[in-house]
C-alpha cells in the first residue's frame, strides 16, 4: 500500500498497488442521500447477464472487488483510534494511516503489509543547514510518533521501517551554501526487533582528495551496495533462501553481505 501516490517500488503483476490519502481517504459517491449508487452500480455492471464477453465479466468482478475493498478500508481508516497524536507534517500524517492500517490488519484479512511513505525537501543545492535541520525535525516527529503508537500497540516487535534515499549529496559545498548529487549515502533501519545502533557499512578512513573513497566535487564511493541493504530486508520477510535472494537480488551475488542480519 503506497500513502503517497503511486509508488514504481510496489507495482507488481500479482498483486495490485493500493494507493491512500492520508489526509482525505474518501468512498465511493460519499454524498449522504445517495447511499443506493452502490446497488445501481452492481446492477450496470452485472456479470451475469445474457451475452456478457470475458471482458465484460472481467471488469465487473474487478469492479466489485474494488467496491468493496474502498468500503473496507474507509470504515477501517475512519473508525480506528489511536493511542498517540502524531504532528501535523506530511510524513507523520502518512505514518498515522500506516498506524491505523497496522492496527486493523485483523479486519482486513492481512497477513502482512508493505506500505510505502515519503518526504521531500532533501535535494539541497542551497542553505543546507536549515532545510536538513527542519528536514530531521519532521523525520524526528514522525517516526517517534510512530514507534510510540507501535509499542502502545505491542506491534513495535513486528515492524521494520526502511529509510532509503534515491541519491546522496557531495561531501564539497557549492556556492550557495548548499552541496550536490552524489554517490554514498546514509540509509536506516529501525524497528523492536532490529538491533540497532550499529553501522553496518565500513565508514571511510579518509576522505581528503587523495582517497580512494571519494572523486571530485566530494562525491563518496560506497562500501555497502544497494542489494545487500535490501537483502536485511528480504530476509527478515522470510526470504532467507540462498536462490530465492538471487531472484530478488540478481546482483546481490556481486556483494558479499549475506552474512549480516537485521
Amino acid at each position: 500500500m503506497s500513502v503517497s501516490g503511486v509508488a514504481s517500488a510496489l507495482v507488481s503483476k500479482l498483486n495490485p498497488l493500493f494507493v491512500l490519502d492520508p489526509y482525505n481517504y474518501e468512498k465511493v459517491n460519499p454524498i449522504p442521500w445517495a447511499e443506493d449508487i452502490m446497488g445501481q452500480i452492481k446492477v450496470l455492471n452485472n456479470a451475469n447477464k445474457l451475452g456478457s464477453s470475458l471482458f465484460g465479466d472481467a471488469w465487473s468482478s474487478l469492479l466489485n472487488q474494488a467496491l468493496g475493498e474502498n468500503k473496507l478500508l474507509y470504515d477501517a481508516i475512519t473508525n480506528t483510534k489511536l493511542n498517540t497524536e502524531f504532528p501535523d507534517r506530511w510524513l507523520a500524517q502518512q505514518l498515522e494511516v500506516v498506524a491505523k492500517m497496522i492496527k486493523t490488519k485483523n479486519i482486513r484479512g492481512s497477513d502482512r503489509d508493505i506500505f510505502y511513505v515519503d518526504t521531500g525537501g532533501f535535494d539541497t543545492h542551497d542553505d543546507m543547514i536549515a532545510a536538513l535541520a527542519d528536514r530531521m525535525n519532521e523525520i524526528n516527529g514522525a517516526v517517534g510518533a510512530f514507534a510510540t503508537e507501535m509499542k502502545s500497540q505491542a506491534r513495535w516487535d513486528d515492524v521494520v521501517l526502511v529509510f532509503v534515499s534515491e541519491f546522496a549529496r557531495t561531501l564539497t559545498p557549492n556556492t550557495s551554501r548548499g552541496s550536490d548529487h552524489a554517490w554514498g549515502g546514509n540509509y536506516f533501519y529501525a524497528g523492536g526487533s532490529v538491533t540497532g545502533k550499529r553501522i553496518l557499512g565500513k565508514y571511510p578512513s579518509d576522505l581528503t582528495n587523495n582517497s580512494p573513497y571519494r572523486f571530485d566535487p566530494g562525491v563518496v564511493i560506497p562500501t555497502t551496495s544497494w542489494d545487500e541493504f535490501w537483502a536485511l530486508a528480504a530476509q527478515w520477510f522470510g526470504i532467507t533462501a540462498t536462490a530465492d535472494l538471487a531472484e530478488v537480488l540478481p546482483n546481490l551475488k556481486a556483494f558479499n553481505g549475506l552474512g549480516t542480519t537485521l
